[in-house]
C-alpha cells in the first residue's frame, strides 16, 4: 500500500473545487441519489477487493464444458461467432488483428480503471447538442438508469406483508427483492399482532411500552435518535467526496493520511485528522455499505416527509 503524505500527490479530481462547484445545492434528495450510485460502485470496489470478480477464464472455461455436454447429448449445437475489427483509410477497409485474450489480471486491472472513472464522472460535466445548435451543459450525475430505484433498506419495522400488498410491489418495481424473498416466509416469521378495534393512540401507547420493556430485557439504547442535524452534518462533513476518497483508496491501494487528508478537505482546520480517523471516516464507510444501520437511518431521514 502506497502512503500519501503530501496534498499535491492526492488526484486533482477529488479536490474541494469540483464537488463544490458540483455540489453547490445539495438536498437531501439529491444526497439520497448520489450516495445511492456510491452503494453501486462500492459494491463492484468489493468484488475486485474479495476476489469475486467473474472473469473471462470462467466464462471459457464453462464454455468449453457446455461444448462437451452438447456433443454428449447431442441435443444442441453450440454456434460460435467470431468478430472482426476493421479500420477505413482513404476508402480501403483493413482488417485489424484480433486482439489477444486477456488474462485475469489484465481484466481485474480495466475494473479497477473503470471504477477510477466513475468517480472521476461524478463531477464532470458534460455537453449535448440540441437541434437548434446550442448546447445544454448538464450534469452526468443528474442521470440514472432505473429513476427512482435505490439500494433503500430503511424500514425500521418489516411492513406487514399479504398478498395483495406483496404483488403490488412486484407489478409496480420489477426489482423488487425482499428478505425473506416470499409471502411464506414472511408468514413464518415473528409477527405483531395489532386489535385494530382499538383506537390508533392506545395502539402507539401499548407499543411504546412494549418497546421500553424489549430494550430493558436486551439491555440496548437507541444508537440512531438524532434525526434534525444528520443531513447537515453529512454535508459539512464533505461526506460524498469522503466516499469517493475512500473508494479510490480501496482500488488503486493507496492511504492518505489522516492529517494530511484532513488539510486537503478542510483548509480552513473545520475538522482534524484525529476527528476524520475516528468519526467521519467510519460513518462514510458505514454508508458505503448499503445494508448497514447507518445506510438504513440515512434512508429514515431521507425519507421522511417533515
Amino acid at each position: 500500500m502506497k502512503r500519501i503524505k503530501n496534498i499535491g500527490d492526492i488526484p486533482s479530481f477529488l479536490s474541494n473545487q469540483r464537488y463544490d462547484d458540483f455540489y453547490k445545492e445539495l438536498s437531501k434528495h439529491k444526497l439520497k441519489k448520489e450516495i445511492g450510485k456510491r452503494h453501486s460502485l462500492y459494491s463492484r470496489v468489493q468484488h475486485v477487493l474479495n476476489n469475486t470478480y467473474i472473469i473471462e477464464d470462467d466464462y471459457t472455461r464453462d464454455k468449453k464444458k457446455s461444448k462437451r455436454l452438447n456433443k454428449k447429448n447431442d441435443k444442441k449445437k453450440v454456434i460460435t461467432v467470431e468478430i472482426t475489427r476493421s479500420i477505413t483509410v482513404n476508402g480501403v477497409k483493413k482488417i485489424l488483428q484480433p486482439s489477444p485474450p486477456k488474462t485475469k489480471n489484465e481484466i481485474i486491472q480495466e475494473e479497477r480503471d473503470s471504477i477510477v472513472r466513475n468517480i472521476l464522472s461524478f463531477t464532470t460535466h458534460q455537453w449535448q447538442d440540441t437541434p437548434d445548435g446550442k448546447k445544454l451543459n448538464y450534469q452526468s450525475s443528474d442521470f440514472t438508469i432505473f429513476p427512482g430505484f435505490n439500494f433503500d433498506d430503511s424500514p425500521i419495522i418489516t411492513p406487514i406483508m399479504n398478498h395483495k400488498n406483496y404483488h403490488n410491489f412486484k407489478s409496480i418495481n420489477p426489482f423488487f427483492d425482499v428478505f425473506p424473498r416470499n409471502l411464506d416466509d414472511y408468514i413464518k416469521m415473528p409477527n405483531i399482532y395489532i386489535n385494530l378495534d382499538f383506537s390508533d393512540d392506545a395502539i402507539i401507547e401499548e407499543f411504546k411500552n412494549q418497546l421500553v420493556e424489549l430494550r430493558e430485557t436486551q439491555n440496548q439504547k437507541p444508537v440512531y435518535s438524532k434525526t434534525k442535524s444528520y443531513i447537515a452534518k453529512l454535508i459539512n462533513f464533505r461526506i460524498l467526496q469522503v466516499m469517493d476518497l475512500l473508494i479510490w483508496q480501496a482500488i488503486t491501494n493507496h492511504h492518505v493520511l489522516y492529517d494530511t487528508l484532513a488539510l486537503f478537505l478542510y483548509p480552513q482546520g473545520q475538522f482534524s485528522g484525529k476527528q476524520l480517523k475516528e468519526t467521519i471516516i467510519p460513518l462514510s464507510k458505514n454508508l458505503l455499505n448499503s445494508k448497514s444501520n447507518e445506510s438504513g437511518f440515512f434512508y429514515y431521514i431521507v425519507n421522511k416527509k417533515r
